[in-house]
């Protein structure tokens, strides 16, 4: 097994990577690698990036798994399609991160520097998406994310978004505190500045604020037949297929007997059917459930008779199910309170959809270059491990110099998030981001509100 080694720097960007005695050169983070219709980003930015981005999706995953008394075993170095943590995690970051991985075509240049695009893919490059590790795969989603930056900098005149000098100055503080208070060869092996943290603080910034004009025009009309949502509560009695008959027929009579119990009582529509059931049958579950037109969850015969119902009404006989014996009662037919929260799920879904469409089009539309050779250099790997940490004192006096205006308070999430390096000798021994958002892909940092 190799020997993993784990740095931790607090703040923005935390980084387990192993210095002395490993032989690695830092890395020239003032080389292109990103260019999006002539504009290029710089080695350094794209390194904070992905550092960042490592090192949230390591520190959640790891907190994930310690809240169920598990040790996490390999993260990025699983080959994609494995069935392990590397998975999830991959899942996590697809969702986290600005957009969906496209593909890279090989163009054999001697630069090394070739254009993304979904079509037209060179067979070699395919060969090499088929045996990425999950670490690779988080790699070209990164980069990807990072693009689509570029392109919503690129039209955000057209949605009237404004990145000003005062918003600039924020960001450039919290880029200097940050750097200010990690360890600085550490940052010199991932070529990072606190030039390209200003500017990565700057790119989120705006895309924060291009989301909300640029969905502006979504429909918000959604009315209740297309949200509406049921709430039933059942009773549920299991069997499984190595019962014996007459333990399947006990399970079935103590169903009768709870529907009968509920049938009983003065009151059907208030009932309590867990303390009704439960003297019957010890196992016996009960439980209220909500759902709509597109759920598939709920077995379709429970479904059937629960449709078949109104407000209160108890359903007159033992529904079976795949072994399963169920007691249902109608308790909304139209469940307001769920159905209002439904209708914001689909225009949430709307919003999301006419985001990605224009984002997806401005994209099919892009001159997109990422310099393969130099970001090949980059890995992502179980070796080297990145963690969040956030120290408490750090914080305080980063967030207390960032109060200079609107501008430098959406900045000082980000400077507050800075704090000193400390190095852990044990491989599980993650340092835990208290304050972070370690279920983001980006920081909530410099600007990074969104536009009223």
């Amino acid at each position: 097994m190799k020997k993993k080694h784990v740095k931790t720097m607090c703040g923005l960007l935390t980084a387990a990577v192993c210095l002395a005695g490993c032989g690695n050169k830092a890395l020239d983070g003032t080389q292109t690698v990103l260019t999006v219709n002539g504009t290029q980003v710089s080695l350094g930015t794209a390194m904070f990036n992905l550092r960042y981005q490592q090192s949230e999706m390591q520190s959640y995953s790891t907190m994930m798994y310690s809240m169920y008394g598990m040790e996490m075993g390999a993260l990025w170095d699983e080959p994609v399609g494995s069935s392990s943590e590397a998975s999830e995690a991959s899942e996590a970051s697809e969702t986290s991160a600005a957009s969906e991985t496209s593909e890279t075509s090989e163009a054999g240049e001697a630069s090394g520097a070739s254009k993304t695009s979904e079509a037209g893919e060179a067979s070699s490059s395919s060969e090499a998406k088929k045996n990425q590790t999950y670490g690779e795969q988080f790699k070209d989603t990164c980069m990807d994310g990072l693009a689509d930056m570029l392109l919503l900098q690129e039209h955000m005149e057209e949605f009237s978004v404004v990145f000003s000098e005062e918003d600039q100055a924020a960001a450039d503080q919290a880029a200097e505190a940050f750097v200010k208070a990690n360890d600085e060869e550490l940052l010199q092996q991932n070529g990072i500045t606190a030039a390209n943290v200003a500017e990565y603080l700057k790119l989120y910034t705006i895309q924060q604020r291009m989301h909300d004009p640029m969905v502006a025009d979504v429909d918000k009309e959604v009315s209740d037949e297309e949200a509406a949502q049921s709430k039933i509560t059942y009773v549920r009695l299991a069997t499984s297929e190595t019962d014996e008959d007459a333990v399947k027929e006990e399970k079935k009579a103590h169903a009768e007997e709870i529907l009968s119990a509920i049938q009983g009582q003065a009151d059907v529509a208030s009932a309590d059917m867990e303390a009704l059931a439960t003297p019957i049958d010890e196992n016996a579950y009960t439980t209220d459930y909500t759902y709509g037109a597109d759920d598939g969850s709920l077995a379709e015969a429970v479904r059937t008779a629960a449709d078949t119902l109104n407000d209160g009404e108890l359903y007159g006989s033992v529904v079976e199910a795949d072994g399963v014996y169920y007691i249902v009662r109608m308790d909304a037919k139209l469940d307001r309170e769920s159905t209002d929260q439904e209708k914001e799920n689909i225009i949430s879904e709307r919003e999301d959809e006419l985001y990605q469409e224009k984002l997806d089009g401005w994209n099919d539309a892009a001159d997109v270059t990422v310099n393969e050779k130099l970001w090949n250099k980059v890995k992502v790997t179980d070796s080297y491990i990145y963690t969040v940490k956030q120290a408490e004192s750090e914080a305080d006096e980063v967030s207390e110099a960032s109060e200079a205006g609107a501008a430098a308070s959406e900045a000082s999430e980000a400077g507050s998030a800075a704090g000193e390096v400390s190095e852990t000798s044990e491989t599980g021994s993650v340092a835990d981001g208290s304050d972070a958002d370690t279920g983001s892909a980006a920081p909530d940092a410099a600007g990074g509100s969104t536009a009223e």
